[in-house]
């Protein structure tokens, strides 16, 4: 199943020009894996099995674009519609080219319920 990416108006025309944009981002929910992609900024491929969580996030950010920090990522296009994924700690991701360890992504995306409902069937921890 694919997901987009949420942007606002002048995000969608800023990720573009930057390589960042809708036709290159995206979440991908399969069988055994969760992936998110922003365009060249940020790359992870979650086995779903080292998925602890996944729920809404609680926390507003005023934040847009690819971010991360102590093993928490932001990628994002817009404030609002953010879902968090917690990973386990063996968990990693690639961060404008760098591979960094991973424990928590949270990601805007269009269709909040329908990620969180194809994610969470699967949370098994």
């Amino acid at each position: 199943m694919e997901f987009a990416i949420l942007y606002n108006r002048a995000m969608r025309i800023v990720c573009a020009a930057l390589g960042l944009g809708p036709g290159l981002s995206g979440v991908t929910v399969s069988s055994n894996s969760v992936a998110v992609r922003m365009g060249w900024a940020f790359r992870a491929d979650i086995a779903r099995s080292e998925i602890t969580s996944v729920a809404p996030a609680t926390k507003r950010t005023i934040s847009i674009g690819v971010h991360g920090w102590g093993g928490r990522f932001l990628v994002n296009g817009s404030a609002g519609q953010l879902v968090t994924i917690t990973t386990s700690d063996r968990v990693s991701c690639r961060f404008l080219g760098m591979r960094r360890p991973m424990r928590a992504l949270t990601v805007s995306v269009e269709d909040l319920d329908g990620l969180l409902g194809a994610i969470q069937p699967n949370v098994t921890m």
